[in-house]
């Protein structure tokens, strides 16, 4: 085999002077040590951060891989929509696009095919798994090619990073929609490796997985039949079988026809997509049983996937081996039907209870924006989600947008009557109990039993309501400040991971006896011994569409950016740090590619460790909340500019990452760092903390035409004494919001608030000195913006 190509016009670099890309590859030579390659070649292949050995052997590799004329149109055309985003200054790119290294592996024809399978599998399995997959085909491939031209395989590890940089190009579209459509025949209720029961040595009851071996021989003979070596192929098998007819229907245009019984009668039709009068190309047939039954029709070729599951546990729920959870995405418009079942069916269907629950919920979040005085002033200062859409009627009205489902006229007229009653927050917190205790009713699982009668016997269900009611809530309060790319649908894993932490925390409420109550379920770190369970915006929005659970390993201090299984997730600060409201700095992108810097891939952006929070800085109160540095660091920077500063590093794990830190810059001469985690982390602590009906008052009225009135145009707009406590009044344009935010304990961000209220909430606090960042570079509040906000998180 030898292939020698130019780049396909489509894919060509946009910018730049284009040099050829030349690579010779024969499967003759190469067994006897020698593969071509032109020097552009070699530093593409290093820069994309691939085995130069494992590319030459994907290219002989892909000449095996067939594909119809369709499935390469859809694959082309995922390239061509492939999101690519610059971060600031555009040192920083997020996603894929001409700049992307990816397209090393594109311009070879077989190049293109072994990218397309690859990027098929790593939609379902982790890049690990599917790494393992393609070596195994890649051993079947060889295995059927002469003596004389028998090579070495790359390594798995080899294999694995190859595999990585294909992940994620088809995530918006199609495929891992219809891949678990497909592989929804086995009916199983939970598909993450989270089913497993603790402590039971009883075969967990969940989609099971084949092992990569027999995965590959599948994979291997649907090929064989695409090129007609193969009449007819019979696959039985459990999830993996599905799979592989979601590929054969996308990337090779198959006949295929899927039954949920080895009786194959009409009523065990899962799909098909051919006539009545036609004879398909593949059938699979759900079976967890390890051999063929006699009732299995023969047709040519019948090849087995047993359930390989029960050999790949490995520590129980505690530390699940991620390899082995097969897993699609499920649409927006049916998310929760999709994850959940009939369960989420039956508590969609009673609109007084669940409607009840919303509703209070959007309330109880309304009193935590607006700092009302019954809230726990702790969850005031733990709160992160101030998002214009994270809580009151835009929080119902947004639920309805993201889930579809939701939507029901008569459910969101329930919820709004609900918040519309509910005249303070404890009417919420009693409207709240008051659903929860009539869901748990209908319920009646173990989970709720603590809340019925003695004697109550508890009802097996896969889902419980009342874990499911507040997993909704924490779903839709969680993707309030997550802006998905178009396309790109949550993971079902996912879902699955954020109903487990929610069961854990609804647990914990309704097991113990004077503790938290049910209302602690749904309010960010309320539950102080469950801590484990919270989550950065960043890292929600990991399990939400990458359904990786991390809750047995602590987040890493000062990370901004990372890049797993073909997903890149990001803090809007990278890109902008100049919107009106500070909140837009705290929104996660999630975006199907890589980090990229320079042409080369990294897997997250991090923080220099001498501008990292020190662990547990924040649990003591400093008297003095603004520093002599702070207002000399602001007075030095007045007029200067910030540049993103970008640096190599390498993690714990040995895997390529990034340094970044704004560098603020005053007459060409560096006069301050400040970090871009660390900012983002102080924001919500800054905001939704001062109780103020914004009233007008004579006293707010006063002090804003000083302000306007004031000479001083400076960052520093006045400094003012309250109650014998020193009060900084700072201008909140960019450089001063950017030092502030970093150098001072919570300095309080003037939102919707007068600036009375601000300074009277200060020397409240008990605070010698704090600070205030003043809105006076727009006179519109975040809230009137909140319908632009709507648009964006959608």
């Amino acid at each position: 085999m030898s292939h020698t190509s130019g780049p396909p016009h489509e894919l060509a670099p946009q910018s730049g002077a284009a040099v050829p890309f030349q690579v010779t590859i024969d499967a003759g030579a190469a067994s006897s040590g020698l593969i071509n390659f032109s020097i552009n070649a070699l530093a593409r292949i290093s820069h994309a951060g691939l085995d130069h050995f494992a590319y030459g052997v994907c290219v002989l590799v892909g000449h095996a891989i067939s594909y119809s004329p369709v499935g390469m149109e859809r694959f082309h055309q995922a390239l061509e929509k492939a999101p690519v985003q610059a971060g600031f200054q555009k040192l920083l790119w997020f996603g894929f696009g001409h700049k992307s290294p990816i397209q090393i592996l594109l311009e070879t024809e077989s190049g293109c095919r072994f990218t397309a399978l690859s990027a098929c599998l790593s939609e379902v399995y982790s890049t690990s798994m599917a790494g393992q997959i393609m070596l195994a085909f890649s051993h079947k491939v060889f295995e059927n090619v002469p003596d004389e031209q028998q090579i070495k395989l790359p390594s798995q590890m080899q294999m694995t990073l190859l595999v990585e940089k294909c992940a994620g190009i088809l995530s918006a579209t199609s495929f891992p929609l219809w891949a678990e459509q497909y592989m929804a025949f086995d009916h199983e209720s939970i598909v993450g490796q989270h089913a497993w029961r603790h402590g039971s040595n009883k075969t967990r009851r969940t989609r099971g997985v084949a092992s990569a071996t027999d995965i590959a021989n599948a994979l291997y003979a649907i090929m064989r039949l695409r090129s007609g070596s193969t009449r007819h192929l019979t696959l039985v098998g459990v999830a993996d079988a599905a799979l592989i007819a979601a590929i054969a229907n996308w990337l090779l245009e198959l006949k295929v026809i899927l039954y949920t019984s080895d009786r194959q009668q009409e009523d065990d039709v899962w799909f098909r997509n051919f006539s009545d009068d036609e004879e398909p190309h593949l059938t699979v047939i759900y079976s967890r049983n390890p051999r063929p039954t006699s009732s299995l029709i023969q047709r040519d070729r019948t090849i087995q996937l047993p359930d390989a599951t029960s050999l790949f546990r490995s520590h129980a729920e505690l530390k699940p081996n991620h390899d082995f959870v097969v897993s699609g995405r499920v649409s927006w418009t049916e998310a929760l039907y999709r994850t959940f079942g009939d369960q989420s069916s039956l508590l969609l269907s009673m609109h007084a209870p669940f409607g009840s629950a919303m509703g209070s919920a959007a309330r109880i979040f309304y009193a935590l924006e607006k700092a009302d005085s019954n809230v726990p002033r702790e969850w005031l200062h733990r709160s992160t989600a101030y998002f214009p859409v994270s809580y009151g009627h835009d929080f119902i009205n947004f639920s309805g947008i993201r889930f579809p489902e939701l939507s029901d006229k008569d459910l969101h007229a329930a919820m709004l009557n609900t918040f519309s009653t509910a005249s303070s927050y404890r009417d919420a917190c009693d409207a709240f109990k008051e659903s929860i205790d009539v869901l748990a009713h209908h319920c009646s699982c173990k989970i709720c039993l603590p809340t019925l009668p003695q004697g109550t016997t508890p009802r097996s269900t896969s889902f419980c309501l009342v874990v499911l009611t507040t997993a909704i809530i924490r779903l839709v309060r969680g993707l309030s400040g997550i802006i998905a790319t178009e396309g790109l649908c949550p993971s079902r894993k996912g879902l699955e991971y954020i109903y487990r932490l929610q069961q854990m925390r609804v647990s914990r409420v309704l097991g113990g006896s004077g503790g938290p109550s049910i209302v602690d379920a749904i309010i960010e770190y309320a539950i102080s011994d469950l801590q484990w369970t919270e989550a950065s915006q960043l890292r929600f929005a990991e399990y939400v569409f990458n359904g990786r659970p991390f809750a047995d390993e602590p987040e890493e201090s000062g990370v901004s950016a990372t890049a797993s299984n073909g997903l890149c997730f990001y803090l809007d600060i990278l890109r902008d740090f100049t919107a009106v409201d500070a909140m837009e700095m705290c929104r996660v992108n999630v975006i199907p590619g890589h980090i990229i810097f320079e042409n080369r891939l990294y897997s997250c952006v991090g923080e220099k460790a001498t501008l990292l929070s020190k662990k547990g800085a924040y649990n003591k109160r400093p008297q003095v909340c603004i520093p002599e540095r702070v207002v000399q660091a602001v007075q030095s920077c007045m007029g200067g500019t910030a540049m993103l500063n970008v640096t190599e590093t390498m993690t714990y794990d040995r895997q390529p990452a990034l340094e970044v830190y704004f560098e603020i810059l005053r007459d060409g001469q560096a006069k301050a760092r400040v970090s871009p985690c660390k900012i983002v982390q102080n924001i919500p602590r800054g905001i939704g903390v001062v109780q103020c009906q914004n009233d007008g008052c004579n006293k707010s009225e006063e002090a804003r035409k000083l302000l306007d009135q004031s000479e001083e145009r400076g960052p520093l707009l006045r400094t003012i004494v309250a109650d014998n406590r020193q009060v900084y009044l700072f201008r909140d344009d960019v450089i001063t919001r950017l030092l502030a935010l970093f150098h001072c304990w919570e300095p309080l961000i003037q939102r919707d608030e007068c600036l009375a209220c601000c300074v009277r909430y200060g020397c409240e606090a008990g605070w010698d000195s704090f600070a205030v960042l003043c809105r006076t570079h727009d006179n519109r509040s975040p809230r009137e913006l909140a319908s632009l906000s709507l648009g964006q998180s959608v």
